[in-house]
């Protein structure tokens, strides 16, 4: 078991790695300003989880008794992955008014993430608690890449739309209102 937690981690490094050079060889970080309220807004959206959720009703966690602990990956994921992701997603994001390629494009990057969230599962270094599981990651990502897109064109409207889905969230997934910081 010890040996597939740090499979996972040797996994989720060389997956952060693979992000960073993939943003400097297609040469997209050369336009990071571009994309950077969106990075923010996706690196705050994080630290809100991290603040409502996380020590009171966690619903998922990277680097589940990990030798390297799970705050070193979740800073990495917020400093390298997510603008990454971000700038990635939005600079390859279909130019044209067809809805079905966004569609597609939009659940080409949801399966990626899912995949990878699986393989991390798989070896133990992810970890699903109050609720949460695969399906919702899944959901949870149909709704975030478009937000990303919403967030680059209609930051207000993107945020209104994160704050709603926040809360029917943790209506649904019953979160105890009286255990908030």
């Amino acid at each position: 078991m010890l040996a597939n937690k740090l499979l996972g981690d040797i996994l989720y490094y060389c997956t952060v790695l693979s992000f960073i050079i993939t943003v400097y060889k297609l040469g997209v970080i050369k336009e990071w300003k571009k994309y950077y309220s969106t990075i923010l807004f996706l690196d705050l959206a994080s630290l809100i989880y991290e603040f409502i959720f996380l020590y009171n009703y966690p619903l998922w966690e990277y680097g589940a008794k990990s030798p390297f602990g799970h705050t070193i990956p979740k800073f990495i994921n917020m400093a390298i992955t997510y603008p990454c992701s971000v700038m990635l997603f939005l600079h390859y994001y279909p130019k044209q008014k067809q809805i079905y390629r966004h569609a597609i494009y939009i659940f080409k990057w949801v399966c990626l993430y899912v995949i990878i969230e699986f393989i991390f599962y798989t070896l133990g270094t992810f970890r699903y608690y109050n609720g949460w599981n695969i399906g919702w990651s899944i959901i949870f990502c149909l709704f975030m890449f478009p937000l990303i897109k919403l967030h680059d064109n209609h930051p207000i409207w993107a945020w209104t739309a994160s704050l709603s889905v926040l809360l029917i969230m943790m209506l649904i997934l019953k979160f105890p209102f009286n255990a908030l910081p």
